[in-house]
């Protein structure tokens, strides 16, 4: 079969009983982790705007996609995450996997701007072939990977492009204590305390000003860490 079939079918084929239990089972654990294991604490769930959206946060752990589906007490099926595809899909037996838990859209970080364009591209169309669900949305995180230093790095535009093309809005979010708990490099997280902090929408605009996008982004990102005492 081939292979963008293959992966478009992940993504947005209805589950089968078996993927919907192994969802609901995942989600049992997480959350429990994140009640015991991991305490975690939230603020600003009230900012959340009606489904679809696109949860926008910094990135230093495996922990932080899963943090913000626990954090906003919906269901983990109703997010879907845009993964790096030479991380998550090498192959397909790696990408099923990870599918058969969570939602998965692949997404490139190739040093080619023709790779990376066409990635972008068809990462909209499974997005908005996702979202033809209205109760559902989107995570993404705009560094494109981990940081190992715990500090927000440099932002892609890539974001700014999704939401205009999707017209949904953008939550920016902040992940508080995710790379200590378990940083990259780490195999198993240790036990330890994580935020969640949820900023107010931002709305694409109809000028399409994705440079200012990205900006009001980060500005609300880090404007949220200063709020949470880093």
């Amino acid at each position: 079969m081939n292979r963008d079939v293959s992966v478009s079918r992940m993504v947005t084929e209805p589950s089968s009983r078996h993927a919907a239990f192994s969802h609901r089972a995942f989600q049992w654990f997480v959350r429990g982790a994140f009640r015991f294991y991991c305490p975690l604490r939230v603020t600003g769930r009230e900012n959340l705007p009606p489904m679809p959206f696109i949860f926008c946060s910094n990135h230093a752990s495996h922990l932080d996609s899963f943090a913000l589906m626990t954090a906003t007490g919906l269901p983990f099926g109703s997010f879907g995450m845009l993964a790096a595809s030479d991380y998550f899909f090498r192959n397909s037996i790696i990408g099923r996997w990870f599918s058969g838990l969570v939602h998965m859209i692949p997404i490139s970080r190739s040093a080619s701007l023709v790779d990376r364009a066409a990635s972008l591209n068809g990462a909209i169309l499974l997005c908005r072939s996702f979202l033809a669900d209205p109760e559902r949305s989107l995570i993404l995180f705009p560094e494109g990977t981990r940081s190992v230093t715990g500090e927000t790095g440099p932002f892609k535009r890539g974001i700014c492009l999704i939401s205009a093309e999707l017209g949904v809005p953008i939550v920016p979010a902040y992940i508080q204590g995710s790379g200590t708990v378990w940083p990259k490099g780490r195999f198993f997280p240790a036990p330890g305390r994580i935020g969640v902090h949820f900023g107010m929408p931002i709305f694409p605009g109809v000028e399409r000003n994705h440079d200012a996008t990205a900006r009001s982004i980060e500005s609300g990102i880090r404007a949220l860490k200063v709020s949470a005492g880093e």
